[in-house]
């Protein structure tokens, strides 16, 4: 727990020495809304992974990847313009360099329980549930990056 606590502590005092009103969301706000994006996410990829794998008749490996190309771009506008509203990224490029690397991770780990899921099942649903989990392993160490790199204060 000690290792958290320079990072909410950094937070609250950002919070602070903030200036602008759009920037002026707390750690508690910036969970919320990502939190929210998250589960859109969640609801885009998770649907696009079935369409795929069901309606088009792909493998759920290559369904999983395809549905994280599709919906990681509007989802980065999500998480830039409203779960971290206000804060300026002095360099678009690099918050979109880390934000793919940050992804990319994402994937590989999803697309990995996603694969032996098939593997051992070979079911569409059970495809979507380990989408589900492989996402949900890395989802706090998304936020704790985003936070403190991708979008920082």
């Amino acid at each position: 727990m000690k290792a958290a606590l320079p990072y909410l502590e950094r937070s609250k005092t950002m919070m602070s020495s903030r200036t602008s009103p759009l920037a002026d969301t707390s750690l508690t706000q910036r969970i919320s809304r990502y939190s929210v994006v998250s589960v859109v996410s969640t609801v885009l990829g998770l649907t696009l992974l079935y369409a795929f794998n069901q309606g088009v008749g792909l493998s759920a490996t290559i369904a999983n990847v395809l549905a994280a190309l599709i919906g990681s771009p509007p989802i980065y506008l999500l998480y830039r313009n409203w779960a971290w509203k206000g804060v300026r990224v002095e360099r678009e490029r690099d918050a979109i360099a880390q934000y793919v690397l940050a992804t990319g991770a994402a994937v590989i780990v999803s697309t990995f329980v996603v694969f032996v899921a098939d593997a051992i099942w070979g079911d569409g649903l059970v495809s979507v549930v380990a989408s589900l989990v492989g996402y949900g392993l890395v989802w706090v160490l998304r936020f704790a990056l985003f936070d403190t790199v991708v979008f920082q204060q």
